[in-house]
């Protein structure tokens, strides 16, 4: 998301657009970007507020999927529900970034204290 965010924006100059985001396993239908454009050109009247987009759910049961597969909601975005062709922009990017305090090299690369402790419990074992 970095590379696309941070790289791929600022590379090509894009003003804001939504960027896709697709699990290599899933397959879109047809009319997918289609809809996704008349979601977004329609927002304002759907949902102003809605920073996310998705494009599918999964469904606990399919007892009423025909007498709700024309209809759109609005709902509290759970991301283990709501991944299916899910669309945002980077400012929504952003805050999810700066939610996050981790620095992974921080992670990945121990302190030098830390090794030592790490190696003093390894020798004294």
């Amino acid at each position: 998301m970095n590379y696309v965010f941070d790289g791929i924006y600022d590379r090509y100059a894009l003003t804001d657009p939504w960027v896709l985001l697709l699990e290599e396993d899933h397959y879109l239908a047809p009319d997918a970007l289609h809809v996704l454009a008349m979601i977004i050109e329609n927002r304002k009247t759907y949902c102003e507020k809605c920073e996310i987009i998705s494009l599918g759910f999964y469904l606990k049961s399919f007892t009423n999927y025909g007498n709700h597969i024309a209809k759109l909601g609005a709902h509290p975005w759970y991301s283990s529900k709501h991944n299916m062709g899910m669309a945002f922009r980077r400012e929504t990017w952003m805050k999810v970034k700066n939610c996050s305090e981790v620095n992974l090299c921080s992670h990945l690369i121990p302190s030098p204290q830390a090794l030592r402790i790490y190696l003093f419990s390894l020798l004294h074992h």
